[in-house]
């Protein structure tokens, strides 16, 4: 719910006189088995001259809390958020001088009233359309290519790849100019960058995945097993820059997403007008498209990207300007990705079904599921300032599943629908209950507070607790584990100097 710290209630007198008022709003006087109370809070604080004389009153609700199952941010990482600070630097001049007075275009037409998360989520919508449309008219990656038994699957319509690039182009697009309208509405903060990441992280799966249908699997392009170690090689540059952040405290984004997105918009265009047989080619020493395909994105990540990361990150230790970590301290991101690689290829080398050529979409859909939740992980304790974990609970039920595959070979079609149910369900449930403690801190609602006149103003909707009773709450909540209180509504009158 909002920010946290251990303050008791004998600690501090203002707190000691504020929270029984705010009690009232239920937490005295709700039941602790459920259900709702109401109530008019007022807190009155007096500071020094020099700063602000200001009185709040509150009408609040009480509820049962969602996150008594599972509450996945530690006090210690709402309070990173609430200190966040946002800093990247972006290089690229495919970014600078066309991709970025672009979007600063788009946004104008864009109306005021569309939050920059809905901007987000519709992007990564038409992202997960483009997968969805594929893997209906090429659930088996067969439909690009000739040899048997792809001779029995009919070829993509050329509507679809023109679809592919029109979604492909608006997710770009949306990705592109949700930060700008943020910043343009006044409603920037650590949410919003959690959000868009969130889901970038999933999304390093979809773009690949869907890339593949225009080659194929057989005759002119790359095996499932070899596009199996093309997709550990974007995820793994992916986190790469993220771990990169980790310990330089700085994202730097790499000169090839943008360059890769056009490309792959370039590549839809090209298919719609000409059929997927266009790429069926050959170029110096027989390496055929697909092959080139692949080794374009080897070329970019272990060429390019790769690199720099370890690059920036030997220079924020050269310079002293990271968080300057150990050595266990630094490598302690990577042994979750270690792990989940090691046990998901154990899997595919030793199937007795040949699982990665049997049903691909639905392997590879699990990796980048499971990827996706690891790197979110890591860019919550990056953004919070805090130590990232060392395993990622979803590695147990994946090795388990590798267990069951190998002992019980007939159990291994229904063991992949299982893992990458649950993959797909845990993830969604840690997104949902990550955002929403961090929607009610006062560091986003704060922006909101800022924008309003100096002598009055008239908040709906907002969270504005004093930081310090917001502390001593969680404590509570956080010990009976039955409840969050929510503000609903405060009218604040603030007198001299900047509010605190």
């Amino acid at each position: 719910m909002g920010i946290i710290g251990n303050v008791t209630d004998d600690e501090d007198e203002e707190v000691q006189h504020c929270l029984p008022s705010v009690r009232h709003c239920g937490w005295d006087h709700g039941s602790t088995a459920g259900g709702e109370s109401y109530g008019q809070c007022c807190c009155g604080r007096t500071q020094d001259e020099r700063l602000n004389t200001y009185h709040i009153t509150y009408s609040c609700e009480w509820k049962r809390s969602k996150m008594t199952v599972v509450r996945y941010l530690t006090p210690e990482q709402l309070v990173g958020f609430e200190n966040y600070k946002y800093s990247a630097q972006d290089t690229s001049p495919l970014s600078n001088y066309v991709m970025h007075p672009f979007w600063n275009a788009v946004v104008k037409i864009c109306p005021r009233w569309i939050a920059p998360n809905v901007l987000t989520f519709v992007g990564f919508l038409f992202t997960v359309g483009n997968f969805v449309l594929l893997a209906v008219y090429d659930y088996s990656y067969y439909a690009s290519s000739d040899e048997p038994p792809a001779d029995q699957y009919p070829p993509i319509p050329n509507w679809v790849w023109f679809a592919c690039a029109f979604n492909h182009f608006m997710a770009h697009t949306l990705d592109g100019i949700d930060g700008k309208q943020a910043r343009r509405t006044g409603t920037s903060g650590p949410l919003g960058e959690l959000f868009d990441h969130g889901l970038d992280s999933w999304s390093t799966f979809f773009i690949p995945a869907c890339i593949w249908s225009v080659f194929g699997r057989l005759d002119y392009s790359i095996s499932p097993l070899r596009f199996y170690f093309v997709l550990w090689n974007v995820i793994l540059c992916f986190y790469t820059s993220h771990w990169e952040k980790y310990l330089t405290k700085i994202l730097f984004l790499p000169w090839g997403y943008d360059i890769s997105q056009m490309l792959i918009f370039v590549i839809y265009l090209i298919t719609g007008f000409g059929g997927q047989n266009i790429w069926k080619f050959k170029i110096f020493w027989g390496i055929s498209s697909g092959a080139m395909f692949e080794f374009m994105m080897y070329a970019g990540s272990l060429g390019t990207s790769l690199p720099m990361s370890f690059w920036n990150i030997y220079k924020s230790y050269r310079d002293k300007t990271g968080k300057m970590l150990g050595v266990w301290e630094s490598i302690r991101p990577l042994f979750t990705p270690i792990v989940f690689f090691t046990f998901s290829t154990i899997w595919v080398y030793h199937s007795s079904t040949d699982i990665i050529n049997k049903n691909p979409r639905m392997y590879l859909f699990m990796v980048g599921t499971i990827f996706a939740n690891v790197n979110c992980r890591l860019i919550v304790s990056q953004m919070s300032s805090t130590r990232c974990e060392f395993i990622n609970w979803l590695i147990l039920p994946l090795a388990l599943s590798v267990v069951i595959v190998l002992v019980f070979p007939s159990l291994e079609m229904a063991t992949l629908l299982v893992m990458s149910s649950v993959a797909t369900v845990a993830h969604i449930h840690y997104g949902v209950y990550v955002i929403e403690p961090i929607d009610y801190s006062p560091t986003v609602r704060k922006e909101f507070v800022d924008g309003c006149p100096r002598n009055q103003c008239e908040i709906e909707n907002f969270f504005v607790f004093d930081s310090r009773v917001i502390r001593v709450l969680y404590e509570v909540a956080d010990k009976r584990a039955f409840g969050s209180v929510y503000c609903i509504k405060a009218k604040t009158t603030l007198g001299r100097g900047n509010q605190h």
